[in-house]
């Protein structure tokens, strides 16, 4: 059953409303379609998510406490033959929707989560590179989404030196969020991807 979860912020001015909507609309366009409620009364914003595990509810990191939505991470990676040739992209955004740094990796022989797992990796490092504190990190893979999470375990030993290598690296932001989004709205990296696998094979 989902639980609605509602969240207030009050603005200095009426017009910093629409600016503060404008950013999160920006970021919120990558996301699964969102049904939510919006309440505006003089200087005070009110909006209604339909369910408190909403996408949405990671871009409104601080939104209590007055402060911006965090960077965006969009991550991905695949292999053709699944071990086969493999590739890893991601891509920043800020908030404007505006790409920060976007890359990648090539690798001769991987599996799609070795892959996957570097995208995270690449895309964390090039965040913390930036100076990047807070981020908010989207994937179309539910394993690694949930293995970062603790709630699924690393069944392949192969995997857990990156595991244990990504872990460190999200020690280094003051704060992160990580969400699975389906592959439809992860489309940036994923073209990354294909574009590194098709020069390269």
């Amino acid at each position: 059953m989902k639980t609605p979860r509602t969240l207030e912020k009050e603005f200095a001015d009426p017009e910093e409303i629409w600016g503060f909507l404008d950013r999160l609309g920006a970021q919120a366009r990558r996301l699964p379609d969102l049904n939510l409620r919006l309440e505006i009364n003089g200087c005070r914003l009110k909006i209604t998510l339909p369910d408190r595990d909403s996408p949405l509810l990671r871009l409104l990191e601080g939104f209590e406490a007055g402060s911006e939505p965090p960077a965006r991470l969009f991550c991905d990676g695949g292999s053709r033959g699944n071990p086969g040739p493999g590739a890893c992209g991601f891509a920043i955004l800020d908030a404007e929707d505006k790409s920060l740094e976007e890359g990648g990796k090539f690798f001769e022989h991987c599996t799609n989560n070795y892959a996957e797992y570097m995208g995270l990796k690449e895309g964390v490092a090039a965040a913390l590179r930036r100076g990047i504190e807070h981020l908010s990190i989207y994937m179309d893979s539910q394993l690694i989404v949930r293995q970062i999470k603790g709630e699924y375990k690393i069944k392949h030993k192969d995997l857990l030196p990156i595991y244990q290598a990504v872990k460190s690296d999200l020690a280094g932001l003051k704060s992160y969020q990580i969400t699975y989004i389906p592959r439809s709205h992860n489309r940036l990296a994923d073209s990354l991807v294909n574009q590194i696998l098709d020069q390269n094979v």
